[in-house]
């Protein structure tokens, strides 16, 4: 009963500061996605506009920008939260994973061996979701560019050319999270993760079929 408690509270903790994460990138997704539409519709004639229509359209696309940065400054918030947790859990889910696939070809025991594919398809289901909402999270932050080069930015002044340029040439360095600066996390970073791992599982195996012989 001791063990299951401990096993629960563990759980519990890991997967709450994951899920959170989950949910903060999801947010920024979905707020990404809204200012994308609202600079995609910032010019809302197909024609060219007037004074009072243009100083319209640069105070929206100045409140844009505002928002913009407030996303900017929360991605890189989020860096910084969780960039060393990510670090370890990418080293350490590599090591996990190989050492897991391991025992589950090696162990005779079915019950044991069973366990062992449980635990595997769960350290795997981690690390991936963590590099899906990072995807995610990069994904949705580039895409403003297009959103940037969508919104009929041609009947527009000089000036708020100017700070689409901006705007644009922001959007080239997505928001992301890292493995503490070493890797960006998104889904070839998952693939990395799993080469790595099955190239140290065939060298345990090499190792192991020798011994067992």
């Amino acid at each position: 009963m001791f063990f299951i408690i401990l096993a629960t509270i563990v759980l519990v903790n890991i997967c709450s500061a994951d899920h959170l994460l989950y949910v903060c990138c999801t947010h920024l997704r979905v707020q990404f996605r809204l200012l994308q539409y609202d600079l995609s519709n910032i010019v809302k004639k197909n024609n060219f506009l007037s004074n009072h229509d243009l100083g319209l359209v640069e105070g929206e696309l100045v409140e844009l920008i505002k928002w913009h940065q407030a996303l900017i400054r929360l991605s890189n918030n989020l860096e910084i939260i969780y960039s060393k947790s990510i670090l370890y859990n990418f080293v350490s889910s590599s090591v996990l994973i190989c050492l897991t696939g391991f025992n589950v070809v090696a162990i005779q025991n079915v019950a044991f061996a069973i366990m062992f594919l449980v635990f595997l398809t769960a350290s795997l289901l981690q690390i991936y979701l963590l590099c899906f909402f990072g995807d995610l999270l990069m994904k949705s932050s580039m895409e403003v560019r297009d959103a940037v080069y969508n919104c009929k930015w041609y009947y527009l002044n000089a000036k708020i050319r100017k700070n689409l340029i901006i705007v644009n040439s922001r959007t080239q360095e997505p928001c992301k999270l890292t493995a503490f600066g070493f890797s960006d996390v998104n889904r070839r970073a998952f693939m990395s993760i799993l080469s790595s791992s099955w190239s140290y599982f065939a060298l345990l195996k090499t190792i192991y079929n020798p011994a067992k012989n």
